[in-house]
């Protein structure tokens, strides 16, 4: 049987953490990310259909989807219907070799902005992702 360990973003679980060993060595794996969205429709079909994840659960608030063994929640927040975070907060996809460039044209021709051009080693995209979809 697995059990969820929350962890908030705040500056006092980040210290322990990163302090208590002996915590990180009991942790498994990552079992979930939620995501605050705006606008739970169109970051549903962001991610269904543009980046194919599998949808295993919706509600008029939220969303259960997977791609491989990651699961991901979207969860609605009104403060996420305007504003798009300004940090460096992001996700990184694997893409093979061969999928890589048709995935990257994929996502501008549905008009993703591409947020930063590649300047370092290997091949990689950064995209911004839409208001609202976080």
């Amino acid at each position: 049987m697995f059990f969820d360990l929350y962890i908030l973003h705040s500056d006092d679980y980040t210290f322990y953490l990163f302090h208590c060993p002996e915590i990180i060595a009991m942790l498994s794996g990552l079992n979930h990310l939620t995501l605050a969205v705006g606008d739970v429709n169109r970051s549903f079909d962001f991610y269904t259909r543009l980046l194919g994840f599998i949808p295993h659960a919706r509600w008029q608030n939220g969303a259960y989807l997977s791609l491989g063994e990651l699961w991901l929640c979207l969860s609605w927040d009104s403060s996420r219907a305007t504003d798009t975070p300004g940090d460096y907060t992001h996700y990184a996809f694997s893409v093979t070799e061969e999928n890589f460039a048709p995935a990257a044209l994929r996502l501008r021709q549905a008009g993703v902005k591409e947020w930063k051009s590649n300047r370092s080693e290997g091949n990689h995209c950064i995209f911004s992702i839409p208001t609202g979809i976080s």
